[in-house]
């Protein structure tokens, strides 16, 4: 039964043993003894160095097959993320203008508002602390009276809790009369502010106008109806002494709040910390964008795709260098038709040699 003759093989490492092997055998026929230590000058280019020349080529053609090969998962997963990932790269060369923009107004704020600031850092957080301990109390106040006179507890808390948001609310006006009060205090000191200083107008201009008025009468009139409301509410289930008591706590929790408002406005300070918080911000999303996962992968992908065929071209290259060497160990065991070696000026190569890669490439 005919069987199929098996293709030969392409791995350019069998290639190249399978030439090796043969190298030791090529014996060419016997001419007439040389007796001379060069290459006669009557001998020219032999078939033998072409086929090996050949072979040469053969190595540097299968290594670059080979390294395509190899990296073809690698070039596929580059091409598929490269629009993704052109695509990124221009989202995180437009933020850097954002970082940029955030950091010059973080720079200039320190640098012009720094010396107005009032409120120490972080010290903000203590004002708001003890907003929502005013917040509770009013909130328990409220509810623990509305329950005793009967009131579900749902509905009761509920009631608490806004009457309680009302009355910290109504104290909140204390940061406008602190601000009205800061700018006026910063036109007197700096009566003709600077160039950089007129990139912030609204700090040093004292205000005229508005209904700063107008909101405090509706703030204590809110503050008011609360607190008689918990005095009435606490009266109907308690003595009316205890209620008049529990009335002016929540009198007490408005004006606390606004006690609170006003000792912690510093808009200057506001202001230098939301320019610090905008870098922050800033800085972080362009360091997410820039270590985006397509970025990543591409990165990798091309850089992997790249490796391989730059291993396989010198492999390919070395391949190649040891078919030539083969070529040359054939001329040494031959004395007899290409001598010991090459006349004095008379290049090693002979004319019609096929080139080396470099001279290829070049």
């Amino acid at each position: 039964m005919a069987t199929t003759p098996s293709p030969p093989s392409l791995d350019p490492l069998v290639i190249a043993g399978e030439a090796e092997a043969a190298a030791e055998n090529v014996v060419l026929p016997h001419a007439e003894e040389a007796r001379v230590l060069v290459r006669p000058n009557t001998i020219g280019h032999l078939w033998v160095e072409d086929e090996y020349d050949e072979l040469e080529t053969e190595q540097q053609h299968l290594w670059d097959a080979t390294g395509t090969s190899a990296s073809r998962d690698t070039a596929v997963q580059a091409a598929r993320t490269k629009l993704a990932a052109d695509e990124v790269n221009s989202i995180v060369t437009e933020h850097r203008r954002i970082v940029a923009d955030a950091l010059e107004r973080r720079l200039c704020a320190n640098q012009v508002l720094t010396p107005f600031r009032r409120r120490a850092k972080a010290s903000k957080l203590w004002y708001q602390a003890g907003k929502a301990g005013l917040l509770c109390s009013d909130v328990v106040g409220f509810g623990t009276a509305a329950i005793w006179l009967g009131e579900l507890p749902a509905i009761a808390l509920t009631l608490a809790a806004g009457a309680a948001v009302a009355t910290v609310a109504a104290g909140l006006l204390g940061v406008d009369v602190r601000d009205r009060e800061q700018r006026r205090q910063r036109q007197a000191a700096v009566p003709e502010p600077s160039d950089e200083q007129k990139n912030f107008p609204h700090l040093f201009l004292e205000p005229v106008g508005g209904a700063l008025k107008r909101m405090l009468l509706v703030a204590a009139g809110t503050a008011g109806m609360i607190g008689i409301g918990i005095a009435a509410l606490r009266s109907a289930v308690d003595d009316p002494f205890v209620g008049i008591v529990f009335g002016g706590i929540a009198l007490a929790v408005a004006g606390g709040s606004f006690l609170l408002s006003y000792a912690g406005a510093d808009e200057v300070a506001d202001l230098i910390e939301h320019a610090e918080a905008d870098y922050a911000r800033a800085v972080a999303e362009h360091a997410q964008y820039s270590q985006h996962d397509t970025i990543q992968i591409h990165a990798a992908a091309t850089t992997a795709e790249g490796s391989i065929l730059t291993e396989h071209a010198e492999r390919g290259d070395a391949a190649a260098r040891r078919v030539s060497a083969l070529k040359w160990g054939i001329l040494r065991r031959n004395p007899s038709h290409a001598g010991h070696g090459a006349a004095p000026g008379r290049p090693a190569a002979i004319s019609g040699q096929m080139p080396r890669r470099e001279a290829v490439n070049g």
